[in-house]
């Protein structure tokens, strides 16, 4: 687009880029009258190319998602991106939070990452949330707290990185008994979110799509209300993102690829 409209007005296609930038801000802030505006910030990862193709790096005000196969190292970029976390900023005035559901964090590792930056140990929160239970007090209540904690103290916390977002979803039997815990459970998420604009419609659009396929069988219904829960923690997670100029990186894993030549 920046090149078609740079060949039409006689303009850069860098200048034409900068145009379109700063419309988008203007466009987003107007969605929302009295929203605060956010100015754009990035940590960079410290791979050129990629940095490049994000135009600096991870964003800060939105969420960000690292996704591939078992084994590829997104556990490792993202213990390097908490380091990057905390040089970004001014020296020693920033801090990272670190969501694990996985496993336990390679403190060695982090280590290793970090020789260079004194006391960035001491910068990083972690948290292993071994099931979707503590997983939700911790996204849903305890983050907030967290880093209103670190604007108190003077080291804001700069990026939020939970590895993975989605690894409590992926059993079938992930909530117990009936689907009537996972409906008081999205009924009470759903209170946290009601006065998030965004979320209102959204959820509209949603509703709209699924409520005609919930009459299927059992397991569409369970994926439908896991996909449903997701949602609803990226919304949440998104608002935090942007009230708190905060950088939110989920992980994710890739479990299956679709044949686009067999479905389509």
């Amino acid at each position: 687009m920046a090149e078609s409209l740079g060949a039409r007005s006689g303009a850069s296609p860098e200048e034409v880029f900068s145009i379109l930038q700063k419309a988008k801000q203007l466009f987003i802030s107007n969605l929302e009258p009295g929203a605060p505006t956010v100015s754009r910030e990035y940590i960079p990862t410290s791979f050129k190319s990629l940095d490049s193709s994000m135009h600096g790096g991870i964003p800060l005000g939105q969420i960000t998602e690292v996704f591939g196969a078992s084994g590829c190292g997104k556990s490792q970029f993202l213990l390097s991106l908490a380091v990057r976390a905390l040089v970004a900023g001014t020296r020693n005035e920033s801090s990272c939070v670190y969501i694990s559901t996985e496993a336990t964090l390679e403190s060695r590792r982090l280590d290793d990452f970090s020789s260079k930056v004194p006391g960035a140990l001491d910068r990083v929160s972690y948290v292993y949330c071994p099931d979707l239970e503590n997983q939700d007090h911790i996204l849903f209540t305890q983050l907030r707290l967290k880093l209103e904690e670190g604007i108190k103290s003077g080291r804001p916390v700069r990026m939020v990185i939970v590895d993975s977002v989605s690894h409590h979803m992926r059993a079938e039997d992930t909530f117990p008994n009936t689907l009537q815990f996972f409906r008081s459970h999205l009924a009470w998420q759903e209170d946290q979110l009601l006065g998030v604009p965004t979320y209102r419609q959204e959820k509209v659009k949603f509703d709209a799509v699924t409520s005609q396929h919930m009459k299927g069988d059992v397991r569409f219904r369970n994926r439908t209300l896991k996909k449903y829960y997701l949602f609803t923690l990226y919304s949440h997670l998104a608002e935090l993102a942007l009230s708190y100029n905060v950088a939110v990186v989920l992980a994710n894993q890739v479990s299956d690829v679709m044949d686009a030549y067999r479905y389509w």
